[in-house]
């Protein structure tokens, strides 16, 4: 469910923000590498490659997909940069009257404090991230002074239809109130031919952080919330089946859901300050309860992390749809 994250731009960071970044490397894979340059034919359409040298047009000018809905990364296809024995659109080198219209364009959408955005212009894309929350925009901002990073939230993005060549949301949709509506919302701002990127927690197996919680709850006999749930025509199943069927329900074409995992590794103190700040479930179930409840959660966390730094499996899913 969704958090209010006001002011908890530092927090998140020195936390939870770490376990997030695990998937960083899957979603960058995800979106190809380095993406491919676009290039137009003086009185002609966009044009894009296919790896071979040879300039592929599509009907959007889009980047051309592979078969796994994936531009080739360098070394596997991908056409080399300018200067480098560059494709054209007369399928050789160099050429006259080939313009170069720039990188592909990245959105990374709840960008928090701009790892995945920072990630993706590493990558060769011109990316930018948004965030509801104009505390985790200043953030990003100050911590990757040359990304642009702006307010925005699903399922509202403030930008026209089609403008990214890949659209990701790193641990976003699961958050939403409106999960159908988020993902058709990535959709729309996706070029045709375009990625969309997600990620989300799967509901099952309990992941050993969130049975760490459970045991800190249980043995300071802490009172829990009641917790809600999403209307049913909202909801959707946690599992890579679920997750699935919600980008195919908004019309993307060549759903893949695959599970990911990496060790999350932090220090108590540094995750217990996420708790503190009232970061995720945890965090309201902290500042649900009395002063004495609060120590009691406190020293029962302080009992089962006495032994050192924490090592914790962790996994994911990742979606990959593309825009038709």
């Amino acid at each position: 469910m969704a958090t209010d994250w006001a002011g908890m731009a530092s927090a998140y960071d020195a936390s939870f923000a770490r376990l997030c970044e695990g998937t960083i490397p899957f979603i960058v894979e995800a979106a190809g590498g380095v993406p491919r340059r676009r290039r137009v034919a003086d009185g002609e359409g966009a044009t894009t490659y296919d790896g071979k040298g040879a300039a592929t047009p599509d009907d959007r000018g889009a980047a051309t997909p592979d078969d796994r809905g994936a531009a080739a990364p360098d070394g596997e296809g991908a056409a080399a940069p300018d200067g480098e024995g560059a494709a054209t659109s007369d399928g050789g080198t160099g050429g006259a009257g080939v313009l170069d219209t720039g990188t592909a364009a990245a959105l990374d959408v709840g960008t928090g404090t701009g790892t995945v955005a920072a990630a993706l212009g590493a990558a060769g894309f011109d990316a930018i991230g948004v965030d509801a929350d104009d505390g985790m925009v200043d953030f990003a901002s100050k911590a990757h002074p040359g990304l642009t990073f702006l307010v925005g939230a699903l399922p509202g993005l403030p930008f026209q239809g089609g403008e990214f060549d890949v659209v990701a949301a790193n641990f976003v949709v699961n958050h939403t109130l409106r999960p159908r509506l988020a993902v058709r919302e990535l959709a729309r701002v996706a070029k045709h031919g375009g990625l969309v990127i997600a990620t989300i927690w799967p509901s099952s197996p309990v992941s050993p952080l969130n049975q760490l919680w459970n045991d800190v709850m249980r043995d300071s006999r802490a009172v829990p919330l009641t917790g809600t749930r999403l209307p049913p025509e909202d909801d959707f199943e946690r599992s890579a089946s679920g997750f699935g069927a919600l980008f195919s329900d908004a019309r993307l074409a060549d759903v893949r859901v695959e599970e990911v995992s990496w060790d999350f590794v932090i220090s108590p103190g540094d995750l217990w300050v996420a708790v503190e700040a009232g970061i995720a479930t945890i965090g309201a179930n902290y500042r649900h309860q009395s002063e004495a409840g609060r120590q009691a959660m406190r020293a029962a966390y302080e009992d089962l992390t006495k032994g050192g730094g924490l090592t914790l499996p962790s996994t994911a899913l990742i979606a990959v749809g593309r825009a038709v």
